[in-house]
């Protein structure tokens, strides 16, 4: 035996052999077998979904309406000197019609942000869950280096079972044949444990919650 699990292993062996572990039975309560081993999403959901994604280098802004959304992605992409913005779900482009947008499925190659909806905005890890059911598909969640999410209040879930189960009572026998969650910006610490962001995906992920869906 040469490493350490063979040695542990051994150990439990012999143990076993000697009867040092007859009678040992753990038993869990019902309780204790259902609860969850994560610590639940506390409090007003956006402010935690918020606290959440800004502890893994992402934005996201809590907005009455949007109107108020619109305003604020505008004045991101004139930050950030980009003017050239694909976003291929009508509903939403026409919320955001003082925004200029394409829609040409080529120019998600060349475009340095992109405007997407969601499924689902998950407090408790503050991540996006998002699907090729809408015309996104999944090319503007991944090429850009700005990938700007615009979801709702309403959308907001404590935790993945949540979004998983109203994905099932959404779409029901008619899943989308891709489903996934974003969990702030592209990072990977491969090369030397160096973090570096937007090695897989966009460099910045920016979420705008909107409280008023109507407006």
């Amino acid at each position: 035996m040469n490493n350490s699990r063979e040695i542990i292993l051994d150990k439990l062996r012999k143990a076993k052999a000697v009867g040092a572990t007859n009678g040992l039975k753990i038993r869990l309560s019902q309780e204790e077998a259902s609860a969850s081993v994560f610590v639940p999403a506390q409090g007003d959901l956006s402010e935690h979904f918020k606290s959440e994604l800004e502890k893994i280098s992402g934005n996201c802004f809590i907005v009455e309406n949007i109107i108020e959304a619109g305003q604020k992605i505008s004045e991101r992409l004139k930050e950030e000197s980009i003017d050239n913005v694909y976003c291929s779900e009508n509903d939403l482009a026409i919320k955001l019609s003082s925004i200029a947008f394409t829609d040409d499925p080529e120019a998600v190659k060349t475009c340095k942000a992109t405007i997407t909806g969601c499924e689902y905005l998950i407090a408790r890890t503050g991540s996006v869950m998002v699907s090729n059911a809408n015309k996104s598909e999944r090319r503007p969640h991944v090429a850009p280096d700005l990938h700007i999410v615009v979801g709702l209040k309403s959308q907001l879930v404590p935790d993945l079972i949540e979004a998983l189960q109203g994905m099932m009572l959404k779409y029901k026998d008619k899943l989308p044949s891709w489903i996934s969650n974003i969990t702030g910006p592209s990072r990977t610490a491969d090369i030397e444990k160096t973090l570096i962001l937007g090695a897989h995906g966009p460099k910045k992920l920016v979420v705008f919650i909107v409280g008023n869906e109507n407006s």
